[in-house]
Order: C-alpha cells, then sequence, then structure tokens
C-alpha cells in the first residue's frame, strides 16, 4: 500500500484494516500476501504486468492470522533478511516482527532500499517505463 507499491510493483491498493504484503527478493522474485476474498482483484490487476508474470500469490482466510501463514511461507523458504518500508503502518511491522524467527528483521526508509539497483532490478525499471510512458 503507497508509493513503494506503485514503485515496485505498478499497482495500487487501498488501505484496509486487513493486512495485505507485498515483498520483492533480492533474487527478482514478487510475492503477496492478499485476504483470500481480495485474490481475484489482485490477480487481475497484476496479469498483464511483465515482472510479475510469476509472482507468488499467499491468499489467508479471515480464521487465520496473516502473520502466521506469512511465516509459514518464509520457513519455507530458508533465512532471509526482511526489509520493511517506513511507510508501513505499525499494526503489520509489529505483527511481522512477532512471528519472523529465525529471520533478520530491519525496518528502513525507502530511499535507503532504492540506493544502488542490481541489473535485474534496472531491468525491471526500463519495463515498468515502457508500460507507463
Amino acid at each position: 500500500v503507497g508509493a513503494s507499491l506503485s514503485y515496485y510493483a505498478g499497482i495500487s491498493w487501498k488501505v484496509s484494516e486487513r493486512p495485505f504484503f507485498f515483498w520483492a527478493h533480492s533474487m527478482g522474485e514478487f510475492g503477496f500476501l492478499v485476504p483470500s476474498f481480495e485474490r481475484t482483484k489482485l490477480e487481475n490487476q497484476i496479469k498483464d504486468i511483465e515482472h510479475l508474470n510469476n509472482v507468488t500469490l499467499i491468499a489467508w482466510e479471515e480464521h487465520e492470522s496473516p502473520f502466521a501463514v506469512f511465516h509459514q511461507f518464509l520457513n519455507s523458504t530458508g533465512p532471509v533478511t526482511l526489509w520493511i518500508d517506513a511507510e508501513v503502518r505499525r499494526f503489520i511491522s509489529n505483527g511481522l516482527a512477532e512471528v519472523v524467527g529465525g529471520h533478520e528483521f530491519v525496518e528502513t526508509a525507502p530511499a535507503t532500499l532504492r540506493m544502488v539497483k542490481s541489473e535485474h532490478e534496472l531491468e525491471i525499471l526500463d519495463c515498468a517505463t515502457r508500460r507507463v510512458v
């Protein structure tokens, strides 16, 4: 939600009381954790965005903790460092901090994340620019 979601994913999403996560892995993989009833809406938004063709979509049900669902996913990936955008609402960053377990958790400002880009990130930005222009 916000500028970073628009910057990295090329989509917008309304602020909600239900957690919605977007992540970008350093290896160029992207993913979303979304309430299950919003999954189709998200799929429709991302279906034509080239760099999101092979995105991981994880839907959580109303009776589940989205943080616990994300924790299960993290445990299947091996140790990672989670850089949390400073714009993330506090209840979400607190919820993530509680479940990250053996993963490193760092809160940062968006400018810190965007300072240095890999070749792959530059390709994604080039693709996004061509799509927008």
